[in-house]
């Protein structure tokens, strides 16, 4: 990885060397090189280099490898300090009917592995698979994994769900319960 020439003190075979190592977890040897027939003269102790995490313990939700935290079931984040849910899940937020036209919260949550940028939740009438009456992007990253979005209710009274729509495949990954919209 690194080649450093070295002067002896006074001309002789011993002296001092300066390295910067690669930010890669390995093991290196460092060899005494002889300049003249560049054959190894001594291999010196190994050099183990470790990239640490942060935090290092990895919130002791996790395991740090090669300077990133792999986060134990359940946890997640870049320092596995957070706590995330099992499986996918849409929650309406209101015990009562919604009005036609209203504003109204949707709980959501994922897993670490689970959903993608560009899911959205979006509103459909129950078993219709058409073009939904309204939807809102899920901020998903490394660092979301459950939070609330407001949607605006249908000026049609009837039986709704909100789904969770993926991306990619366009298909729900979750559904709410059904609610009803009132007039």
């Amino acid at each position: 990885y690194a080649f450093q020439f070295a002067t002896g003190v006074d001309g002789g075979d011993e002296g001092q060397a300066s390295f910067s190592l690669p930010h890669v977890e390995e093991t290196f040897a460092v060899h005494y090189v002889k300049t003249a027939d560049m054959t190894s003269r001594e291999t010196g102790p190994n050099i183990y280099v470790t990239i640490p995490c942060d935090p290092a313990d990895c919130s002791g939700h996790g395991v740090c490898m090669s300077g990133r935290c792999v986060c134990a079931s359940g946890f997640g984040g870049v320092g596995c300090d957070k706590v995330v849910p099992d499986e996918m899940s849409v929650e309406i937020e209101s015990a009562e009917a919604i009005s036609a036209g209203s504003v109204f919260n949707v709980r959501w949550g994922r897993p670490v592995d689970q959903g993608e940028h560009g899911d959205f939740l979006a509103i459909f009438k129950r078993l219709d698979s058409g073009n939904p009456f309204g939807y809102a992007f899920i901020p998903i990253d490394k660092e979301t994994f459950e939070g609330t979005l407001q949607l605006n209710a249908p000026g049609e009274p009837g039986t709704y769900q909100v789904r969770w729509v993926s991306a990619k495949t366009k298909q729900a990954l979750s559904s709410s319960t059904e609610f009803d919209v009132t007039a």
